[in-house]
């Protein structure tokens, strides 16, 4: 199976796409060549200078396997993800990443939480709109009926709770793409508070995916493993899969 990885790991780096830079081919050879350190700095400039684009990016992530940066490999490979969802390459890409780098996806949540955290804000709106339409024509029913008053409670009850519910309930298990982030670092070290002299928490290895918080003297509030782990890692250490401005909020 892993020999399969591989082949997806190999199938872009010498497809030139239309348009392609005379930058891109150079590094291209240079990953021929086994020129890896070359070839990421000169992916880097095409990505500085022309915008994020799945080849470059898988070709980059690429690169950083073979150096054995599996941690950047699996960022670069994210932010191909976000580009191309479901791509088989790039996932499986990802995958041979994330078992080098002995990390692996956090188990989906469950219950309601993980229930609300996979109903996208606009869902959320539809079903809260349709409820708000609905509930006074069940209201008419319930008082015009005689032999289902019962019934036509339950109904106006039911949806009656359905909007605050859907509206005014936090989104729990719904993480913002622009918190999402990959350690860098191998590994990270998870302090008690914002500072170099704070005492250690632990530490998170290089590839973990972690979320965002704020941000205190350099340093990010990060949240793993489904909340076990929290605390203050520096902004060196991690970096963000959609990366934002320097003045642009998490």
């Amino acid at each position: 199976m892993k020999n399969v990885f591989m082949v997806f790991l190999l199938m872009a780096v010498f497809a030139f796409p239309a348009g392609a830079s005379d930058v891109f081919q150079e590094a291209n050879q240079q990953f021929e060549n086994g020129q890896f350190d070359q070839a990421i700095e000169a992916y880097e400039q095409v990505l500085e200078g022309e915008g994020p684009r799945v080849s470059v990016l898988n070709n980059l992530g690429s690169a950083y396997f073979r150096t054995g940066d599996y941690a950047r490999a699996i960022l670069a490979f994210e932010r191909a993800l976000i580009l191309s969802p479901g791509d088989r390459a790039l996932l499986a890409n990802l995958k041979l990443s994330q078992e080098q780098a002995a990390v692996f996806p956090e188990p989906p949540v469950r219950g309601w939480r993980g229930f609300f955290g996979s109903v996208s804000p606009d869902t959320r709106a539809v079903v809260a709109l349709l409820a708000a339409l609905i509930c006074p024509l069940v209201a008419v029913l319930w008082v015009r009926s005689r032999g289902r008053r019962a019934g036509w409670a339950i109904a106006f009850l039911l949806l009656s709770l359905t909007v605050p519910w859907m509206v005014l309930r936090p989104m729990e298990g719904q993480v913002d793409p622009r918190s999402r982030a990959v350690v860098l670092a191998t590994p990270a070290t998870v302090r008690l508070s914002p500072f170099e002299a704070a005492d250690s928490r632990g530490t998170l290895a290089g590839g973990r995916e972690v979320v965002l918080g704020e941000m205190k003297n350099g340093y990010y509030w990060i949240d793993a493993n489904n909340g076990a782990t929290q605390g203050w890692v520096h902004g060196d250490e991690v970096a963000s899969i959609l990366p934002v401005m320097d003045d642009e909020p998490l």
